[in-house]
Formats: C-alpha cells, structure tokens, sequence
C-alpha cells in the first residue's frame, strides 16, 4: 500500500511538473506574440465623430509603418487632438514655426493642433503617419544610449508617409529649395542636423535635405539598410559604426555623393533653380508695373493747361 502511495504520489508531480512547464511555455509564447494596437484619445468627446476619424486614421497608419519596420507598437498610444498651442509649447514648441503635430516617443504620444487641421482635414492622415513613424523610430532604437539623428528620424518620417513639406506650400518642390540652396552655397551639413534643426529661413532647408538624403539613401542601399541602421544603432554601436555597416560606407562619403547629385557645376552651378527664376521674374514683372502705374496716376493728377491760359501768360511776359 505505501509504495503504491509512493508511485502515485511521483505520477502527481511529474503531472504538476509538465503542467508548470507548459504553462510557462504558453505564457511565454503568449508574451513574444505582438500585442494588439491599442490607443487612447484625448481632447474630443467620446460620442463625437472626429474620435471615430481620428481612431479609424490612427490604427491605418500604424499598420502602415509597422509593416514598414517588421514590428507593431507594443505601447499604449495616447493621441491628443489640442485646440490651442498650450500643449504644443508644453512639450518644446516654441511657436516660430507652423506645424500640425508632433510625436513625444518617450511618452508614446502624439499631439495633433487642431487649428492647422481644421482648415485642412486632408492633411490628418500624412500628418498621424508621419508622427508615428517617430515612435516607431524610438521603439527600433530603445536600447540605444544616444537617440538617432535628427535628420534620420525626420527623414524616414517624411519619406514612409510620403509627405516632406508639413505644410510649406509655397516650396512644395524640394528639389528646387535644394538647388537654390547649393547655389548659395547654403547647404547644412549633416552634422549640424543631429539634435535639433535650424530655426528661421534654414528651417524648410534642413527638413529637404533630411528628406532627400533618405530618399537617396534608400535609391542607391534599399530599405532594408535603414532598417539595419535603426538594428546597429538598437545595439548600443556608434553612429558611424553602425551606418558604415548597414551602409558600407562612412556618412561623410555617403554625404559627398549626395551632394553632388545635388549640386550643379561650371558657370550654372551658381544660377538658382527654374521656379526661383520665375520667382524673382514674376516679382521683378509687378515692381516695374507698379512704377508704371504711380508715374501714370501721378501724370493725370496735375492739372491740364489750357491753350488760352498759355497764350496770356505768353502775351504777359511770363513765358
């Protein structure tokens, strides 16, 4: 009877063993498996339909860009909709330029300023897109001591969402800001576009120059060298380290061949591009109209002299 006890009692704990055993598998399993996208909205009413717009717009372009870096966002998105630029300055916006969202990755949130929007509506879904690819920029490189550059960061955001100017209408061709800008001689090195951009006029220069270095990049390597950028730097490796191994070459040389795919030689290297041309034509056009105008409002504003007047002045000795 007892060593039947014993043999039970030992069938039990194998039982219990491969019981915690499997569950520790299951549970295992169940934390590597991706979890579902989850957002939370903040400044509309629950029953309002821009909520619905604004979830609907959120879960596509985080599909979007999670397809784009083979990993979904495990983190809990909170997504504010801000009627006033309060919010915006709380997290560093200092209001010198216009804007339609911004991306806070350390908080997984995205700000989007209802006034730029409004007028707009078109704009929400590249405007959503391109902020959460800056989250799935932070979330490839988590484990990094030091942030990607800005230009990267900026750059892979306006090329996955297809979008580069934010808004500058009045320079929609980047190209042409490029090429005035090497006529210039004005061109930001990449450098000086790792933490922060420039404000003022140099502010469009340095988005086009993000976007179009990335866009090369991405012609001349293939996506998946940036991909292997964002694992290199995941890694804890130096810039430079981990772009010469996705690259297979250094920034400074990459930069070099950019550069002269964008700048132009010999004595038309320093005329400016087509569209500042007609620009500065069209400007130079309405001034001489302008002048025009004023000599002949000036004209018809002095008083006409009539044939007898001129006549008793002749007579008089005045003429």
């Amino acid at each position: 009877m007892r060593r039947r006890f014993q043999k039970l009692s030992f069938v039990i704990a194998i039982l219990a063993l491969a019981f915690l055993l499997a569950a520790q598998i299951a549970l295992g399993a169940d934390e590597s498996r991706p979890r579902p996208f989850q957002i939370q909205i903040e400044g509309i009413e629950p029953d309002a339909k821009l909520r619905q717009v604004l979830e609907h717009e959120a879960r596509s372009a985080e599909s979007f860009a999670a397809s784009w870096f083979h990993q979904p966002l495990e983190a809990l998105v909170m997504l504010e909709w801000a009627t006033h630029s309060g919010p915006l300055q709380r997290y560093g916006w200092s209001g010198s330029q216009t804007i339609a969202g911004l991306a806070v990755p350390t908080e997984s949130r995205i700000v989007l300023f209802a006034p730029a929007l409004s007028s707009r509506p078109d704009r929400i879904r590249s405007v959503l897109l391109h902020e959460m690819v800056h989250l799935h920029v932070h979330a490839a490189t988590v484990h990094a001591d030091l942030s990607p550059p800005r230009w990267l960061d900026e750059g892979l955001a306006m090329w996955i969402s297809g979008t580069w100017d934010l808004g500058f209408d009045w320079r929609s061709n980047e190209s042409s800001l490029l090429t005035d800008a090497s006529a210039a001689n004005t061109l930001l090195p990449f450098e000086k576009l790792d933490s922060s951009f420039p404000e003022g006029p140099f502010f469009a220069l340095a988005y086009a120059q993000s976007y179009s270095f990335v866009s090369w990049l991405i012609e001349h390597r293939g996506e998946e060298s940036l991909r292997s950028l964002l694992r290199g730097l995941d890694r804890n490796l130096s810039f430079d380290d981990a772009f010469a191994a996705a690259m297979g070459s250094s920034l400074a040389d990459a930069e070099r061949d950019w550069r002269g795919m964008i700048e132009r030689h010999g004595i038309f290297g320093f005329l400016p591009s087509s569209q500042a041309l007609w620009i500065f034509g069209t400007v130079l056009v309405g001034l001489l109209m302008l002048v025009r105008f004023i000599q002949v409002r000036r004209r018809l504003a002095q008083p006409e002299e009539r044939p007898e007047e001129v006549a008793e002045l002749h007579d008089s000795g005045e003429l």
